[in-house]
């Protein structure tokens, strides 16, 4: 049996300040960032074996094989009014999918404005998240990385970094 080299894995936390007020948007940019996973899933097999019970429980050395890109979390955090989700996976399908769910977010939420640092009587009148924009943080973190052929380990954040810059390219 070929040893294959272990891929670099991320995770990648995007938050959007909509919840409650936009939960049939958000619902559908979840289920579309799915579709979006599965359909990565399914063009990554393409390449494979027509075998999936045997290519899903295959292991190659130590590595299980996984599905290249997954959302792992969503959530809608009611009382600051933004959502949240967390995909992890190849770098490069990670980025793949977070470009396309941010820039449907931005493209399908219009924000009404008007009430957001509004409160000049010092009254809380709802508790909300401070107001970055509608996307206000993405992050992307190296969750494995390859090794050379020394067995040391490459620059650690270097998938992660080239995600980032990838998804800031694609968004911008």
């Amino acid at each position: 049996m070929t040893m294959m080299t272990p891929a670099a894995v991320v995770a990648c936390n995007i938050y959007i300040t909509a919840a409650s007020s936009h939960s049939s948007t958000l619902l559908s940019l979840l289920r579309r960032a799915q579709d979006h996973c599965q359909q990565l899933r399914h063009q990554q097999n393409n390449g494979h074996n027509k075998d999936t019970t045997a290519r899903n429980d295959a292991f190659a050395g130590n590595q299980r094989i996984m599905a290249p890109v997954a959302i792992i979390h969503a959530y809608a955090d009611i009382p600051y009014d933004r959502s949240s989700f967390h995909l992890a996976g190849r770098p490069d399908f990670v980025s793949d999918v977070a470009s396309r769910l941010i820039c449907n977010a931005l493209n399908e939420i219009d924000l009404d404005c008007s009430h957001i640092n509004d409160n000049k009587s010092g009254e809380n009148k709802e508790s909300r998240h401070p107001f970055v924009g509608l996307v206000d943080h993405v992050s992307v973190m190296a969750m494995a990385y390859p090794t050379n052929d020394n067995g040391g380990s490459k620059d650690k954040c270097e998938a992660a970094s080239n995600a980032a810059h990838e998804i800031g390219n694609r968004i911008s």
